[in-house]
């Protein structure tokens, strides 16, 4: 028998009884379907009548009446039913406790599949489609108030690759980001190919990409906790060639259009009587956390720079207020302005005293020139790449 939910023509595999239970036609018998016939099933979408189907060549399932208006019975969401079940049995095949769209009255949701081990419940939440990040949050903020981790997998079609191992990161996917064994993490489930796509090792290279490594792994061999433990990655953080491109596309190429807070930082810049692309080199610095961010890093890296460091004396004492990144769904969130101290240390700009003071070693300014605003840049990727060897950068920064 197909793991399938869908089948040709809009077909189900589960329906909703007249007790307002989801019951499914999986590993019933001839007999036993001969008699669930006579009984009465509703689509949990549009909860019109389903006629139920069985015989020797026909794969059990529920289907709409010919003239059904319903998106399932369109076939519109056949990958999304296809995947869901595929998940439900997956996990029940490892020996979970799964429920398949239960309602949770208490927070009136209805997750895909729910999951009980040891005492704790995980959401599976199979999402091929596109929804507000208003009520991705929603649903996020309802199951962990309940207790309930919510673990998204989005359908393949989300997944953008841009290059050998660039990837469309949105505001959308950027809602789905999860953060395990010093890696930003996004989850896929391909129901053709029968596959979980795992993206990992995610770092920022330039709005809306990223860079990472993407790992396919076939069902039928994959166990659930493997999610969690991603394989250890060589891949350096990318500031060789991708943060040398960027520094050097924001030093060079002017855009007229821009956001209203690229506008506002242009404007504040020019109001100290300095342009926006001759910014020192230190403040376009690759820290870890900027993936999380939708701020471009030399926006708020310069306002730190400029606001709480410029205007101190060689070897005065400052600090600079936290910016902390939103939570990925296990609530991991870090402060950028941290691990940008951290850097700076690195880069000998500043000495840091203990977690929230350092003291300046040196001054930084605005360039007067491209030319020497182009050198500087190339003398600090250096500087970066001698970093990266001595200290593996990704452990350098938390």
């Amino acid at each position: 028998m197909s793991n399938s939910v869908g089948v040709g023509g809009g077909g189900l595999y589960y329906a909703v009884n007249h007790h307002g239970e989801l019951k499914s036609l999986y590993q019933l018998t001839m007999d036993e379907l001969r008699q669930i016939k006579s009984e009465t099933f509703h689509c949990p979408n549009c909860h019109e009548r389903l006629l139920v189907r069985a015989g020797p060549k026909v794969t059990p399932h529920f289907a709409h009446f010919p003239k059904s208006n319903c998106v399932l019975h369109k076939g519109e969401s056949v990958i999304h039913e296809t995947g869901k079940w595929d998940l439900f049995h997956w996990m029940k095949r490892q020996g979970y406790n799964v429920e398949l769209e239960t309602y949770l009255k208490e927070i009136q949701q209805r997750p895909d599949i729910l999951i009980t081990y040891r005492e704790k419940r995980i959401a599976f939440e199979y999402q091929c489609s596109t929804i507000s990040i208003k009520e991705i949050t929603k649903r996020n903020q309802a199951y962990l108030r309940e207790g309930i981790f919510p673990l998204w997998i989005l359908g393949i079609k989300q997944l953008k690759q841009h290059s050998h191992r660039g990837f469309l990161l949105n505001d959308f996917l950027r809602s789905f980001l999860y953060y395990f064994n010093d890696q930003f993490h996004l989850y896929f489930y391909d129901p053709d190919q029968k596959q979980m796509i795992v993206l990992s090792n995610l770092h920022y290279t330039g709005k809306p990409y990223v860079y990472g490594v993407v790992n396919g792994y076939p069902l039928p061999s994959f166990k659930f906790p493997q999610l969690f433990t991603a394989k250890k990655s060589s891949l350096k953080y990318p500031l060789t060639h991708s943060w040398e491109k960027l520094l050097y596309n924001h030093r060079t190429r002017y855009k007229a259009k821009v956001s209203s807070l690229e506008y506002q930082f242009r404007q504040y810049v020019y109001l100290n009587g300095h342009h926006f692309s001759l910014i020192p080199s230190v403040c376009y610095l690759p820290v870890a956390g900027q993936l999380s961010l939708k701020m471009k890093p030399y926006i708020w890296q310069t306002r730190l720079l400029m606001d709480h460091f410029m205007k101190k004396s060689v070897g005065e004492i400052g600090q600079f207020p936290s910016i902390f990144t939103p939570p990925t769904i296990n609530q991991y969130q870090v402060d950028v302005a941290m691990q940008y101290v951290n850097l700076l240390e690195g880069l000998e700009v500043l000495k840091k005293i203990n977690s929230n003071q350092w003291v300046k070693k040196k001054e930084i300014t605005f360039h007067q020139n491209m030319k020497n605003a182009l050198e500087d840049d190339k003398n600090m990727i250096n500087q970066l790449k001698n970093l990266q060897r001595i200290h593996n950068l990704e452990g350098f920064v938390p």
